[in-house]
């Protein structure tokens, strides 16, 4: 999985790299967060929906006791990403 993540990682992460060195900061960010949006909810949605289109009445058990944790580091990082962003007055510099 890790290999996987890299490899889909890697194209976005130049792509970003690219259009910023070309003074288009707005488009890298717009990149991250597009394509952030896209895995989650192509890559984990669809074969999800395709399972219960394929096998309606499925039930499958979760285990969530550690959901206080990642929702509270995932809170964090988008707490520090608006610090950022307010820090820098939304300005991106080279």
């Amino acid at each position: 999985l890790t290999v996987c993540a890299a490899g889909t990682s890697c194209p976005d992460c130049l792509m970003s790299i690219i259009v910023a060195r070309e003074g288009k900061g707005a488009m890298a960010i717009s990149n991250v967060f597009g394509s952030n949006v896209f895995d989650i909810l192509f890559a984990l949605g669809l074969p999800w929906f395709i399972f219960f289109l394929l096998n309606p009445g499925s039930v499958i058990k979760v285990d969530a006791s550690d959901i206080i944790e990642s929702a509270t580091v995932l809170v964090l990082c988008f707490v520090l990403y608006l610090g950022c962003v307010f820090c820098s007055r939304g300005v991106l510099k080279r």
